[in-house]
């Protein structure tokens, strides 16, 4: 009998093929690919045309801009610009392929991203896809075409690189890409400090004297953390990277959208975030006495700190989501893998999984030519072009304008930060109760694209605004006195 078919720990070790088809592997990929799908699904949102603007600038100008450019209201002021990178990588994606390809790209990147969360994972491959479930639950909420993506994928990648010392030194590179990617290179901040703490406990713990620098693991990760906070400051927003991350907890603009709203019962997209808090904790108490190293009390003190800012802000859930589904697999880390029982069992895997991808990728495909090439319909543009005076638009219509009519300076839009938050609260008002004529007057608004379902619509009409156009959604109107 040759050595791979020997009994091994009581199991058969089958060659090569069947393992790679059996039962554990058959499961682990099929969640991949279900999150591949789920991801290829995430579509577009009003953020994503203003960026892809923003990201067709950077390339035809060679400037990154950090002041406003786009409005006529806050024109030239200062608008942190933190993820520019990630811009010039969506609009290299939409200019390669258009919507498709920005959509697959960004469905790629989530993809790997769950599958370095199952590496992070322990026991068989059934417990890792249960855990992977589990956590696609809870974050596929907020999986969309923004920046943010690169942050999850780049926690996955920094914790990955935990336990591979030879990988350590390149954290600074990884964070100097980072800073330009996302302001959660903040979340990768935040990692790098708990596992240096981890490591200095465990010098305490071992005795290592912290004197001797090349035996210190506290030592080296000192370093290590203080040589990638310094290459985060690499970027064009420089030390004022790090003053937007402390501001933005404290933004009261931010509690006006859903996903820095806090978790709560009342809201059932916070359910699998609880669900996920409460087995967490299970797990973690179950397997106690197996946690050592500074792998495992990094996992632990980013599940109490991610978790803290999840219950903060449902924004905040994915990441306590990446540090949660290595913990929840800890308890399971014996468990046997389950054999293959041969060819056949191994052939109707592999049609399982085919006929899961193929249908996917259709319904992925079919999704993808049913999405509109933009978001605002041609008459609707045209209207725009032609209505005189200040342009006035809602929050959510900004970056539709912003994309397809660059030469009108909007009112406001989802960018947010360049906006004073008086200026976004009032048009909120406006918008809501159709107390429009203060604001207006201010910023002398003689154009205004409306919602046709707001108050603000109604009240425009009746004050005898001029409808240029209307569709099923939107309406542009113009002062009488207009020229």
């Amino acid at each position: 009998m040759s050595q791979r078919n020997e009994l091994k720990h009581g199991a058969v070790l089958h060659p090569l093929p069947l393992r790679l088809a059996s039962f554990d592997t058959m499961l682990l990929v099929m969640v991949l690919v279900l999150v591949g799908i789920v991801a290829a699904l995430m579509g577009v949102q009003s953020d994503t045309w203003w960026q892809l603007r923003t990201g067709q600038v950077i390339l035809s100008t060679r400037t990154i801009p950090t002041v406003d450019i786009f409005s006529s209201t806050v024109r030239g002021a200062y608008w942190p610009n933190h993820e520019w990178l990630s811009l010039v990588l969506f609009y290299g994606l939409y200019r390669l392929g258009g919507l498709p390809a920005l959509f697959l790209g960004c469905a790629i990147l989530v993809t790997l991203t769950w599958a370095g969360l199952a590496f992070l994972a322990e026991g068989p491959g059934r417990v890792h896809a249960a855990a992977l479930l589990l956590g696609m639950a809870g974050q596929s909420v907020i999986w969309s075409v923004r920046p943010h993506i690169f942050s999850f994928a780049l926690l996955v990648v920094l914790l990955l690189m935990l336990s591979r010392p030879r990988l350590h030194w390149l954290y600074p590179g990884l964070f100097l890409v980072w800073a330009n990617l996302h302001a959660g290179v903040a979340f990768g901040g935040v990692a790098l400090v708990v596992a240096t703490l981890a490591a200095v406990v465990e010098d305490v713990r071992t005795n290592t004297p912290g004197t001797h620098w090349r035996t210190s693991q506290g030592l080296r990760w000192s370093l290590i953390t203080l040589l990638s906070g310094l290459a985060t400051l690499l970027n064009p927003l420089g030390i004022g990277l790090w003053r937007y991350v402390l501001e933005s907890f404290g933004d009261a603009t931010r509690t006006y959208l859903s996903e820095w709203q806090p978790p709560n019962l009342g809201w059932a997209a916070s359910y699998p975030f609880f669900v996920l808090v409460i087995v967490t904790v299970i797990a973690v108490i179950t397997s106690w006495r197996s946690w050592r190293g500074q792998r495992d009390w990094t996992l632990l003190g980013l599940a109490l700190l991610f978790g803290w800012l999840g219950f903060r802000s449902m924004r905040h859930t994915a990441f306590f989501m990446i540090a949660a589904v290595p913990l929840l697999t800890r308890p399971f880390r014996s468990w046997p893998v389950r054999a293959v029982r041969g060819h056949l069992q191994a052939l109707i895997h592999g049609v399982l999984l085919a006929v899961v991808a193929v249908g996917g990728a259709v319904f992925v495909l079919t999704n993808w030519a049913s999405t509109p090439a933009a978001p605002l319909s041609p008459g609707l543009v045209e209207a725009v072009r032609r209505c005189p005076g200040t342009l006035y638009n809602t929050y959510d219509i900004g970056g539709p304008l912003i994309w397809q009519v660059p030469e009108r300076p909007v009112f406001v839009d989802n960018r947010q930060d360049p906006y004073p938050a008086d200026l976004l609260f009032r048009a909120v008002l406006a918008e809501q109760q159709g107390a429009y004529r203060e604001l207006f007057a201010t910023y002398n608004v003689q154009c205004a694209v409306v919602p046709i379902t707001q108050p603000l619509y109604t009240a425009l009409q009746h004050d005898r605004w001029e409808e240029m156009y209307r569709d099923m959604h939107l309406a542009v109107l113009h002062h009488p006195a207009a020229q």
